[in-house]
């Protein structure tokens, strides 16, 4: 995730000149969301193998930031196809 958040920004810099646009100005602080909560999660299961066996008190944390993690992508995913295939206004 990291390697494809710096291939963004180069890109955004390389086509776009940096301009800040409204698809930038969204995808940017939910990619740093998502990245906190991804790396989080590996930390967390690398540390606690069996954090899914019984999603009681703080598990249930885990399980909830992963779930998080799929509306995030979502939504970062759709403003950057808008900015690959902008969405032409009648």
């Amino acid at each position: 995730m990291p390697v494809a958040m710096a291939t963004g920004f180069f890109t955004w810099w390389y086509n776009y000149m940096a301009r800040m646009m409204k698809p930038v100005a969204i995808k940017i602080p939910l990619s740093i969301i998502a990245l906190v909560i991804a790396m989080t999660s590996f930390v967390w299961r690398w540390n606690v193998p069996d954090v899914m066996l019984d999603i009681h008190g703080a598990n249930a944390l885990y399980f909830l930031g992963s779930l998080v993690q799929v509306p995030l992508i979502a939504v970062i995913g759709w403003y950057g196809a808008t900015m690959t295939f902008p969405i032409e206004k009648e």
